[in-house]
């Protein structure tokens, strides 16, 4: 041990040591595609090639985000939520966007804004407490936009919802989200929900097949252009699908990279949907990501509504009290 000093250091040698020696392991990284993607098939996993499918008419589609944010006080938990449902119309032409200029393959793009706040009560998991909350608040928002362009005579042909539907519904469960839940179900009782994760950090077909990684990353090694695999769980279809490469606006490359991303069907007639949205993505110019243009708006419309600096302004005109680890001042 060291005496305790001003002069407080730590050893930078044996942090560059440590960093090079992992460094090296993604040097030594070899892996044979055709063995796990054996592996994978002997499990019971089957490999299918996509068709991108064009639609033979116009696809109207609603999308939902949100941004929520927390803060927890000496005596409360409080939080607040903007979210944002999104109509879109992929038609097959180009249409100008309305927010940066340049040509999208979108129309007749609206919205409805939804803000809340509260408590969270009882004071306690606060962090799951605040998802059950904003999964409750996207869905039920998502339905009644549903619901209210159905009385005007408008089918939705598709509700894109961000992230994963399977783990919401595990969390529901989990931490005590009934009503979420329940909204959750009401909501895949009125049509074709598909969720777009941007992430995903899953490993459990990596562990079947004996390995120590996420499934995004085994799929990206083992499959080719346009193949995917489905991995039903419980009553949802989680599919990782290589999406094939196309032209962006922005590189002067001729194609992008191949991507691999995970979308979830609740039903099983979804093949064929899946091919619709991939054409979708395909068409897509404007930026290289997991999810199709209209929840990439969604989610950036959320941000438009600074939700942090209103509670912090919620906080100091109530007086709330901070937690002792926020009330930290220096006499310097």
């Amino acid at each position: 041990m060291e005496p305790l000093t001003p002069d407080f250091r730590f050893d930078a040698r044996l942090l560059e040591n440590r960093i090079n020696s992992i460094r090296r392991e993604f040097d030594d990284l070899e892996f044979d595609g055709s063995l796990f993607r054996d592996r994978l098939v002997e499990e019971g996993f089957e490999v299918r090639k996509l068709d991108l499918v064009k639609p033979s008419h116009s696809v109207e589609l609603l999308s939902v985000d949100s941004s929520i944010v927390k803060a927890e006080l000496r005596f409360f938990a409080l939080w607040a939520l903007h979210c944002v449902v999104l109509r879109s119309c992929f038609d097959g032409s180009k249409h100008g966007d309305p927010l940066v200029g340049g040509q999208i393959w979108y129309r007749n793009l609206m919205y409805n804004s939804f803000i809340d706040a509260g408590q969270i009560k009882p004071y306690r998991i606060v962090e799951e407490k605040a998802n059950n909350i904003r999964i409750l608040k996207e869905y039920k928002s998502l339905r009644e936009t549903f619901l209210g362009l159905r009385s005007e005579g408008c089918e939705v042909d598709y509700l894109l919802v961000d992230g994963s539907l399977y783990t919401n519904q595990a969390k529901l469960s989990r931490y005590g989200g009934e009503k979420a839940l329940s909204v959750y179900r009401e909501l895949l009782g009125e049509g074709r929900v598909v969720g777009m994760s941007e992430d995903s950090h899953a490993g459990d077909l990596a562990d079947k097949v004996g390995l120590d990684c996420t499934n995004l990353m085994l799929l990206d090694l083992i499959l080719d252009e346009r193949e995917y695999v489905v991995h039903k769980r419980e009553d949802i279809n989680i599919c990782y699908l290589k999406l094939p490469s196309k032209n962006l606006s922005y590189t002067l490359e001729e194609k992008s990279p191949n991507l691999t991303v995970r979308w979830e069907f609740p039903y099983n007639e979804f093949r064929e949907d899946l091919g619709t949205l991939a054409y979708i993505w395909s068409m897509e110019g404007d930026l290289l990501h997991p999810q199709v243009y209209p929840i990439r708006v969604a989610d950036y419309l959320t941000r438009r509504v600074k939700m942090q600096g209103l509670l912090e302004r919620l906080i100091e005109e109530n007086n709330l009290g901070l937690r002792y680890r926020d009330l930290r001042e220096s006499g310097l």
